[in-house]
């Protein structure tokens, strides 16, 4: 299995697209667990990759976040890739704008093939 650096924490708390989006990562070699909540725990070094759905996007995980970024050291920077619902995240853009500032984001739209989300992580 291949490590990134750590793995990739999938946080997606509704339905079942934690399960399914770590799922896809582990049968293509890439270290993935999914996530119930997003705590500082799935935050620090350890963490490689963050994935999240655009519905996860709440005051509390954008904050949890932002901190987690401020206290990174000054060479670290924690990949986030969201996974987005167009209709959605134009209701959502004061938080993507305090995590673009101040992270590494990528947007990748759903539905979202398969080997677009394996090789954006593996990026």
């Amino acid at each position: 299995m291949q490590n990134l650096e750590g793995p990739v924490v999938v946080y997606a708390p509704q339905g079942r697209d934690a399960e399914v989006a770590a799922r896809v990562l582990c049968d293509a070699g890439i270290f993935a667990q999914p996530a119930e909540n997003l705590t500082h725990a799935h935050l620090n070094e350890t963490c490689g990759t963050l994935l999240l759905s655009e519905q996860s996007l709440q005051d509390s995980v954008c904050q949890l976040i932002l901190d987690a970024s401020r206290n990174q050291t000054i060479w670290s920077d924690l990949p986030i890739v969201i996974l987005s619902n167009e209709r959605v995240m134009s209701s959502r853009n004061m938080y993507l704008e305090s995590l673009y500032n101040a992270c590494n984001v990528t947007i990748i739209q759903k539905p979202v093939p398969m080997i677009s989300l394996i090789t954006t992580i593996r990026s």
